[in-house]
């Protein structure tokens, strides 16, 4: 997505002006567009740098993490979302280091999770 703000036009699936049509105007991104009002099919735009499909925007991802703090912090222990939504409307919300403290049993149409696939087999673990 780079720096600029806003975003160029399909970068991503953010809250767009396409969203206007359940979205108050004061939570979509002014002149963005990428046509895609809800959740977008995936590779609908380009990868990143490193190949990789739909990191920021459509969907918030599930990752193998707690949120972690101090002690008397309540959510030290919910999980992890990262990344923005089709909701994602914020310059912070865009980016895929954005950390969203989650119970982990919860449930919604902006949260996902990455499947991944490999063709070789993961090194065994090496004996202490």
């Amino acid at each position: 997505m780079g720096t600029s703000w806003p975003p160029p036009n399909g970068t991503g699936n953010f809250a767009d002006q396409s969203a206007l049509i359940y979205l108050p105007s004061s939570r979509v991104i002014v002149d963005y567009e990428d046509g895609q009002p809800y959740t977008a099919p995936v590779r609908s735009f380009p990868p990143n740098r490193l190949g990789l499909y739909d990191l920021e925007g459509n969907v918030m991802e599930w990752v193998d993490d707690n949120y972690g703090g101090p002690e008397n912090l309540p959510i030290r222990n919910h999980g992890v979302a990262r990344g923005g939504s089709y909701l994602s409307f914020r310059p912070k919300q865009l980016t895929t280091g954005i950390r969203t403290p989650l119970p982990e049993n919860t449930r919604d149409d902006t949260l996902g999770f990455r499947l991944v696939l490999s063709s070789e087999r993961p090194l065994a673990p090496s004996a202490p």
